[in-house]
């Protein structure tokens, strides 16, 4: 019988076959957003040619970000 003691709390056979059966049913997945690199694209160039301060940059693509993500729905 496999069995574990973790900080007072016993953790039995069945749950830590719950468990294992929690982790190996784990997937995987990455996405992107094309808009938002798309804005970042746009609006970098401003700091690296000296047209803008990073703050001012940063800001820029957060409220264009929202933006995008509030037109969404």
């Amino acid at each position: 019988m496999l069995s574990m003691t973790y900080d007072n709390v016993h953790m039995n056979e069945e749950h830590v076959t719950l468990i294992l059966n929690i982790i190996e049913n784990i997937h995987g997945s990455c996405s992107s957003d094309p808009s938002a690199l798309l804005i970042i694209q746009e609006e970098a160039p401003g700091y690296f040619t000296d047209q803008r301060t990073l703050d001012d940059v940063v800001n820029i693509i957060q409220k264009r970000a929202a933006t995008v993500v509030q037109e969404r729905g």
